[in-house]
């Protein structure tokens, strides 16, 4: 017996109701609740004071904070989050729109900042993303706090609520380009799901030749390291397969085309490379590309090195074609989008996905820079206190002046969906529509993100 799926779903009054699970309050457990419910929604005071949407706020009554409905949802949306291939999402498209409309409304409230830049993008990694919204289901705040509450500021004097800081960086074209390409990769299941990015601002074209190239190679690393996984544990079949891959400088793939004859699944996921059909010439490339993968991985598992990483990320970047963005006052990313200049772009980016995409750099083997500032060479990097410390320079406000509380994500996606139609807000009283959280790339390849998942599954119920 094994198990196929699992879940973990929150224990709240609608949930158990919906499973027809009657419990009782605990009135002790209640009280500590409680309680909680109105320190948290008095230590926000100086955040639901400033949202437009939350006139009639009391520091003593959670429901005029904490609980107050601002929004509502014209569908079911969520994150990916049962699988280990992400791809684009309404919740992440949401989210990351948010993360870059809040500052550019932030600017305009005060246009004679040190900085007035508007922010071109934004990027969200799914792994910060903790559940869904309901159709039709009431949003206040508190859902939306448990949609990105994770996380704590480094600066202690904004230690008072949870959620991962806002931070201005630059990138120039390049970088944009790879940031894309990462986009894309982390979607083939070989990389950490969590650092998938949810972009807003940006749409890219892909390059036919070269994305084939690049899942094709994504299916040699994915077959090989699932093959490898299953022989590990005593898989006869895949054993036999890895048995004809090592043959292959001698005999040119042959014992691998006679496994995949007699129906090997293993040895047929790495002749065929998610080509359902092959004919001999493409069998003769895929049978190439699959040898070297297979001797990058060998070097990787000797050395400890990440070439297999490196050799996709390049095939990535490769099929990225051009990098476009939509106007900073297209909320939505619903208009046209425009071919990028020269120069750098302003990316809002919260703390997490700064130091994840560090972390991706190097396994990936990339270099790219995140600038301080629209000019100069500074870059921002947490490797050090003091690289942290520059970072935290560079954190976005709530607000243009006055005292200052860092902006954190979960207030932005907050602030995007309560503010009013009448003070620059973007949802018709609220409610989240299909079109605010459409596929920002119409070509995006989620036949073949498809077809690799599809992979996967079959390598993992094979014998």
């Amino acid at each position: 017996m094994r198990l196929e799926t699992s879940e973990n779903r929150p224990m709240t009054d609608a949930s158990l109701a919906e499973l027809g699970i009657a419990v009782p309050r605990d009135a002790a457990f209640s009280l500590i609740l409680d309680a909680a419910d109105q320190a948290l929604n008095r230590a926000l005071a100086p955040f639901f004071a400033q949202l437009p949407g939350f006139g009639g706020y009391l520091p003593e009554d959670p429901a005029t904070g904490l609980y107050r409905p601002v929004a509502e949802c014209g569908l079911d949306i969520g994150a990916s989050l049962r699988s280990p291939m992400p791809c684009p999402s309404g919740l992440g498209d949401l989210c990351a729109d948010a993360l870059r409309a809040v500052p550019n409304a932030i600017l305009a409230q005060s246009p004679l900042l040190d900085d007035p830049t508007p922010f071109t993008a934004a990027a969200l990694a799914t792994g910060e993303l903790r559940g869904g919204l309901d159709l039709r289901a009431p949003i206040s705040f508190a859902d939306l706090y448990g949609l990105l509450g994770l996380g704590l500021s480094p600066d202690p004097a904004q230690a008072g609520a949870g959620g991962e800081p806002l931070i201005s960086v630059y990138m120039d074209v390049d970088g944009l380009r790879e940031l894309c390409a990462m986009q894309l990769l982390l979607q083939t299941g070989l990389g950490d799901p969590d650092y998938y990015l949810n972009l807003s601002g940006l749409a890219y074209g892909l390059l036919d030749e070269e994305t084939g190239a690049f899942f094709a190679t994504a299916s040699a690393a994915q077959a090989l390291a699932l093959t490898g996984r299953r022989a590990q544990h005593g898989s006869a079949p895949a054993v036999r397969a890895i048995l004809a891959l090592e043959a292959m400088p001698h005999d040119q793939g042959a014992a691998l085309q006679a496994a995949m004859a007699a129906g090997n699944p293993y040895a047929g996921a790495m002749v065929r490379l998610g080509d359902p059909d092959p004919d001999p010439g493409r069998i003769a490339a895929n049978l190439a590309l699959l040898g070297q993968v297979a001797a990058a991985a060998a070097r990787d598992a000797a050395t400890g090195t990440t070439e297999v990483e490196a050799l996709l990320m390049a095939k990535a970047r490769a099929a990225v074609g051009e990098v476009r963005a939509f106007d900073p006052a297209d909320p939505a990313c619903t208009g046209p989008a425009a071919t990028l200049g020269p120069g750098r772009v302003r990316i809002a980016l919260d703390l997490y996905a700064l130091l994840g995409f560090e972390h991706a750099q190097s396994m990936f083997g990339l270099h790219t820079a995140l600038y301080r500032a629209p000019q100069g060479d500074d870059r921002l990097s947490g490797a050090t206190p003091a690289g942290l410390k520059a970072i935290l320079a560079n954190r976005i406000g709530t607000a243009p002046g006055g005292s200052f509380l860092e902006l954190k994500d979960w207030m932005a996606v907050l602030s995007y969906l309560a503010t009013p139609a009448a003070k620059g807000g973007h949802f018709q009283e609220g409610r989240i529509t299909r079109a605010a959280v459409q596929t920002r790339n119409a070509d995006y390849p989620l036949d073949r993100i498809t077809a690799l998942a599809d992979q996967a599954a079959a390598l993992r119920r094979a014998s």
